[in-house]
């Protein structure tokens, strides 16, 4: 047998094996095995008060939780809001000083340009080309 083969041969034994550890579980537990029904009804389990009193804490414990967490996420989400609005807020004051300025600006662009003294007679200087 060649070396090609031997490790050809190995590899299909490995194949198969995971094949059939693969089905194993698929085959019990379409009903392969054969389970014969009780014929005594079970009793039902004795009450424990001590497991009763443990489950009752355990509940109200739960239910404690539950309504930390409720609370702890009505914080957060009043908190979130109250950050939005503030935010809002700020951005709307800030538009509001920005429209005034502008509007600052467009009066005093709309303001006549400071003149020369308009009561003297002086022409002004100017080049005299001959």
């Amino acid at each position: 047998m060649t070396k090609r083969a031997g490790v050809s041969n190995t590899i299909w034994r490995t194949v198969v094996f995971a094949g059939a550890m693969l089905a194993t579980p698929l085959v019990t537990a379409c009903g392969g095995s054969d389970k014969k029904p009780a014929t005594m009804p079970e009793a039902p389990p004795a009450a424990d008060p001590a497991a009763d009193k443990a489950a009752a804490d355990q509940a109200a414990a739960d239910q404690a939780a539950a309504d930390q967490a409720a609370a702890d996420q009505k914080a957060a989400a009043d908190q979130k809001a109250a950050d939005d609005k503030a935010a809002a807020d700020l951005l709307a004051a800030k538009e509001a000083e920005e429209k005034a300025l502008a509007d600052a600006a467009a009066a005093e662009a709309a303001k006549p340009r400071p003149r020369a003294n308009t009561k003297s007679k002086s022409t002004g200087r100017g080049f005299i080309l001959s």
